[in-house]
């Protein structure tokens, strides 16, 4: 007889979610990887070439704020790799990058063990840099305090306030409010 076999190849099996799953964290672990990689080479160029304007020029070479770069080179400075938690990310490492070394990794400590996020790592970070000293929160902090003082004034709030101050803050369209 002239029988027709069709063969699929293996690679045609379709993924399972545990390997579109691994598959994610590993594209996460190298992404986590590069960027500890390009703050690395940000430091050891900012000791190397040192001087402001020629990190200006990187940003623009780069693409990606001077601000940005500070931070990136000030998280790899603090955070050596013996200091780097790899069950976190570099974005973790740079929301406590401001902290005295000790708080900064009790805070990441804290942010393994509970399963923060790097939001929830940062507003921790702004919480106890509060506390060690409330009057000398860093110029990068001062949005995210900001932030934190209208959560907490909104939260204390009766729901009739806020229901007015929602109407005024529609009303200034992002500008100052005239109350």
């Amino acid at each position: 007889m002239n029988a027709i076999a069709v063969i699929t190849p293996a690679n045609d099996v379709a993924p399972t979610f545990a390997d579109w799953l691994g598959q994610g964290k590993a594209l996460l672990d190298r992404r986590n990887a590069v960027e500890w990689e390009l703050a690395d080479w940000l430091a050891t160029g900012r000791e190397t070439f040192g001087n402001q304007a020629a990190f200006d020029f990187l940003a623009d070479e780069l693409g990606i704020a001077p601000q940005r770069l500070k931070a990136s080179v000030k998280t790899a400075s603090v955070f050596p790799p013996h200091l780097r938690d790899r069950a976190l990310t570099f974005d973790h490492h740079e929301s406590v990058a401001n902290l005295p070394v000790t708080d900064a990794l009790d805070v990441l400590k804290t942010a393994r063990e509970q399963h923060w996020d790097d939001k929830e790592t940062r507003v921790a970070a702004v919480r106890r840099r509060a506390e060690i000293a409330p009057s000398l929160l860093p110029e990068e902090d001062w949005e995210q305090a900001e932030l934190m003082a209208l959560t907490r004034a909104w939260n204390r709030a009766r729901s009739s306030v806020r229901s007015e101050f929602m109407d005024m803050a529609e009303e200034a369209n992002g500008g100052v409010i005239d109350a």
